[in-house]
């Protein structure tokens, strides 16, 4: 009994420590790490495909970024953000309820420019 018990124990340690990785995994896949000359962002949208919201995180270490905007397959602007002065962990949460499923892009311009874009994919 004392056998099954440590062979149920060490089961289901062993299936948390993957269910862990493979969340980690995950998570890593909807990041998107980038870096200009001076300082590294991370871009986090998720969840990732999403049914009515998506929370946008931005990480980054100066105030050299100045918009994030979400745009349709078609290019037409659903959403803009002014980043203008702000810094450090900055995270929105976007209702897409009123519009199409389809896909989107995440696009996170800064001072020289575009930095990133994400893909979005909005499902009802």
């Amino acid at each position: 009994m004392k056998k099954l018990i440590l062979l149920l124990y060490l089961f289901f340690a062993m299936f948390l420590a993957v269910k862990d990785a493979l969340a980690q995994e995950r998570q890593e896949k909807d990041t998107i790490y980038v870096s200009d000359k001076v300082n590294r962002y991370e871009l986090t949208a998720s969840p990732n495909p999403f049914e009515n919201e998506v929370t946008i995180t931005l990480t980054e270490g100066n105030k050299n970024l100045t918009a994030i905007r979400i745009c349709n397959i078609l290019g037409s602007e659903v959403a803009f953000i002014d980043l203008k002065n702000r810094s450090g962990i900055l995270s929105y949460k976007l209702d897409f309820s009123g519009l199409p499923s389809g896909v989107y892009f995440c696009t996170v311009y800064g001072s020289e420019g575009i930095i990133a874009t994400k893909r979005l994919s909005h499902k009802k």
